[in-house]
C-alpha cells in the first residue's frame, strides 16, 4: 500500500508477501551481483590500454 501510495512499484515482484523484508533482502543481493563485475573491472591505466578519444 506505501508503494501505491507513493506512486512507485516494487524492486522485484515475486508474489512474495511475507512482510518481513524478504524482497528488500533478495534486492539487495541482486544489486551486489549486479556490481560485482564493475567493481572487479579493470581501469584502462591497469591494464596499459589508452583511454579511447574521440574523432575531430
Amino acid at each position: 500500500m506505501l508503494l501505491q501510495e507513493l506512486g512507485k512499484k516494487a524492486f522485484i515482484t515475486a508474489g512474495m508477501h511475507l512482510g518481513e523484508g524478504t524482497g528488500a533482502a533478495a534486492g539487495i543481493a541482486l544489486l551486489d551481483l549486479a556490481l560485482a563485475p564493475y567493481r572487479a573491472m579493470p581501469t584502462f591505466d591497469e591494464i596499459g590500454v589508452e583511454a579511447y578519444k574521440p574523432l575531430k
